[in-house]
């Protein structure tokens, strides 16, 4: 009863009113036989005994409030007294009676003792009080019709007030595809239920009445949408457009709800409309102002601009409208001759927040426009050169710290800071020669590239044994041609355009180049006399990436393969997309690699051999093959693993040098290690360059999840035996007492064992992680 009733309640609360319709059908059946049988069994119990334990008043009480507990319940008893059913005629009770009275009368009892006598004789009163009540027709039909008062049944009774604040509810939180749900279910299935409760519900008015308040949901959203346009609270417009959207896909088809000339698309139309509005105002601008008068008005256009941008933050289902249009007016600046200087006093106005004020938060979305357009490269180069903290040289070189660790000693590391200083001297002249040379729009930058590669091939090391001061000395020329070639490739053009319209300004600061701290980081850390196994630390903001890349390129074109290595994918990539056109120009792509740790790791083993396909070959050559002599390495020598996408997969036990995980941890360090990754000749002779790493984020890489651990490489086997199991276990999910030996004694995993039977111990291993799995399943 009990199981019923919780399935009972959950379905309603579901809207599940198809599931509904048989439980409720059982319950009533049930209900009467409590209400008859119970009533008369509790009676006659109480006559004999007092029956005081949890279950029997847990019982009474599941009777008391679940079904009912009226006068007219104590009917019941009758009914069961004489083997009725609630349906009973006067003629049905007197029949009954006939019958049940012969069983009790006194005198069918013959030589047995008075106390005998007197429980007859009191039963055969009791039998006639029972066809006394039930010959009564109101008594009768009070009795038939008990169901209706059967306490399980008040959700349903109170289900049109229910449904109407539940949707209320949902409507307010925008929980549109419960809205959608429920409204369903009562236009098909509530029916159903609709006749249980007296007098039954009226389904047709809660369907009208539940349609009506989604129709005036409707309104209110469209009305928000035209209040928050016209104030330009375009957050506060997003959040009803998304809403109006997701419910009108859910209504689209129901005609009572959606109006074909109020819908979304139509409410986006304006809106796109109004946008083309405040674009054209800015074309027209551009087109009616001259030079001089564009700039007078500058700041009238960024604010303008403002006003779309306010578009572009706070509406994103606009956001590639929007910057479709933002980006015409950027390009139509660049087609007048004065567009390119108007652009960059625009960016600095728009950067800087001057006179952009009109709304609170104005100077953010002008930050944003900024950051989100290319046509302010130059700005967001200026800005930075302005922001980054330039400390005179000296003051930087006295500022380096240093400490020796060696056998978890330290000592400190005072360094040649006036060597560091002459290091830096030179390659500041080196850098500045390299610029002025090449950096009018005729001059073949090609030649810089072959004054720095004719300088390196002469000294390439290859090997860090051959890391002296023949290789340091020229370190600056390298350095300063590396940097100023990026810088020239970077920012050259737009140092050019701005000089040719403000040749009595300083132009410098739209130049992407390299600070002293950057510089000195890498004259510092390259300078040694031993190369390996340094770490370098920098504040935030002074530029890994610079750091890195440029290193990166300097190693490369001395001889060796680099790889930079970081914790994050999205972060190895960005600073490889930073420099990849130098180490394309330079000719030393191949020579330069930007991933993971992992990937590193993946890369420097497949130089050796291919363990998954080893492992695979191994796994299939054994299949249907038992303690087969031809195996090379022993199944004892294999392990299960599960992989993080939830795939299972087998994998060798002999490891490199990390693990496979992921750390968010980061902090703003580098370090070099060389590593001999010479292969012998046999293996592959072309190979000759020594690989450095560079680290990225070297706490990460010498934290406990990396250094010194091992990496498992997995081999993931797949058939559709496996398949057939897995998708067997799924279904069985809910079964009871689902165990390893229950599977096994299953055809699904009889034939997968049968076709790798030298490895059952990893097939048992496997299921027990899938149950594992399948159970905590959310």
């Amino acid at each position: 009863v009990q199981k019923n009733l919780e399935q009972f309640n959950k379905y309603l609360l579901e809207y599940k009113y198809r599931d509904v319709k048989p439980i409720a059908t059982k319950l009533l059946h049930v209900g009467y036989v409590l209400i008859a049988g119970f009533s008369l069994y509790n009676e006659i119990l109480s006559l004999r005994t007092e029956d005081k334990t949890t279950e029997f008043a847990e019982f009474k009480r599941l009777v008391h409030n679940s079904f009912a507990s009226s006068e007219i319940t104590k009917i019941g008893k009758h009914y069961a007294r004489l083997g009725l059913d609630r349906l009973a005629t006067h003629h049905d009770v007197n029949r009954a009676y006939k019958f049940r009275i012969k069983a009790v009368h006194p005198d069918k009892i013959k030589g047995g003792s008075e106390a005998d006598r007197l429980e007859m004789n009191e039963l055969s009163k009791k039998v006639n009080e029972s066809k006394e009540v039930l010959l009564l027709e109101e008594n009768r039909v009070a009795f038939s019709g008990l169901q209706f008062q059967f306490k399980y049944l008040d959700p349903i009774k109170t289900i049109r007030e229910d449904l109407q604040k539940k949707i209320r509810e949902l409507l307010e939180s925008g929980a549109y595809v419960e809205v959608k749900k429920m409204h369903v279910s009562v236009r098909e299935n509530l029916g159903q239920i609709a006749a249980l409760v007296h007098p039954p519900l009226n389904v047709p008015e809660l369907q009208v009445n539940l349609t009506g308040k989604i129709k005036d949901h409707f309104k209110s959203l469209r009305i928000a949408i035209n209040t928050y346009w016209r104030e330009r609270k375009y957050v506060e417009l997003q959040s009803s457009l998304s809403r109006l959207h997701q419910l009108e896909d859910l209504f689209i088809h129901d005609a009572d709800i959606v109006n074909e000339n109020e819908t979304w698309k139509g409410i986006k139309s304006d809106i796109e409309a109004e946008i083309d509005k405040l674009a054209e105002v800015l074309k027209i601008f551009l087109k009616d102002h001259g030079e001089d008068k564009a700039f007078q008005e500058i700041n009238d256009f960024a604010l303008k601009l403002v006003r779309i941008g306010r578009i572009l933050d706070g509406l994103p289902d606009f956001k590639s409208v929007v910057f479709l249009k933002m980006r015409n007016v950027l390009d139509a600046c660049l087609e007048k001759s004065w567009g390119f200087p108007f652009l960059f006093r625009l960016g600095l106005i728009l950067e800087q927040g001057e006179n952009i004020d009109e709304v609170e938060g104005d100077a953010n979305v002008a930050k944003s426009i900024v950051s989100e357009f290319p046509h302010f490269g130059e700005v967001r180069t200026f800005s930075w050169n302005e922001e980054t903290v330039q400390k005179p040289v000296e003051q930087s070189i006295k500022e380096i710290c240093g400490e020796i660790f060696i056998s978890s000693r330290t000592t400190p590391d005072p360094g040649d800071k006036k060597m560091l200083l002459n290091y830096y001297q030179q390659y500041e002249e080196c850098f500045n020669t390299f610029f002025n040379n090449f950096i009018s729009p005729d001059a073949d930058r090609k030649m810089l590239i072959s004054k720095v590669m004719n300088c390196a091939r002469d000294l390439q090391p290859s090997s860090i044994d051959k890391w002296d001061n023949s290789v340091i000395n020229v370190l600056p020329f390298l350095l300063a041609g590396v940097f100023a070639y990026f810088t020239l490739c970077k920012s050259g053009e737009s140092f050019n355009r701005l000089s040719e319209v403000n040749a009595k300004d300083d132009n410098s600061k739209v130049l992407m180049k390299a600070h002293p701290v950057q510089v000195l980081t890498i004259l510092n850390i390259l300078s040694r006399p031993q190369l390996p196994n340094h770490l370098m630390e920098v504040k935030t903001g002074e530029g890994k990436s610079f750091i890195l890349g440029s290193c990166a390129a300097v190693l490369a074109i001395l001889g060796f393969n680099v790889a930079v290595v970081c914790y994050s994918e999205y972060l190895s990539s960005r600073d490889n997309a930073l420099f990849n056109e130098i180490f394309e120009d330079f000719g030393i792509r191949n020579y330069v690699s930007y991933s993971r740790i992992t990937k590193m790791r993946e890369a420097e083993v497949a130089k050796v051999a291919n363990i998954r396909e080893k492992t695979l070959e191994l796994f299939k050559r054994s299949s249907n093959v038992s303690n087969s002599s031809q195996q090379t390495i022993s199944p004892s020598h294999m392990v299960s693993n599960k992989g993080k996408d939830g795939t299972y997969s087998l994998s060798t036990a002999a490891e490199t040098s990390m693990t496979d995980n992921d750390s968010e941890e980061a902090s703003n360090s580098m370090s070099t290690t060389a590593v001999d990754c010479t292969v012998s000749s046999e293996i592959s002779p072309a190979v000759t360059r020594k690989t450095i790493i560079l680290a990225d984020e070297v706490d990460v890489f010498f934290s406990s999840s990396y250094y010194g651990q091992s990496y498992t490489q997995l081999a993931l086997i797949e058939d559709p035996l496996v398949s057939n199991l897995l998708r067997r276990i799924w279904m069985e999910r809910t079964t009871t007492h689902l165990n390893l030996r229950r599977i096994q004694s299953w055809p699904e995993y009889a034939k997968l064992l049968s076709k790798y039977s030298t490895w059952r111990h990893i097939i048992d291993t496997e299921v027990r992680a899938m149950l594992a799995d399948v159970f905590f399943f959310q």
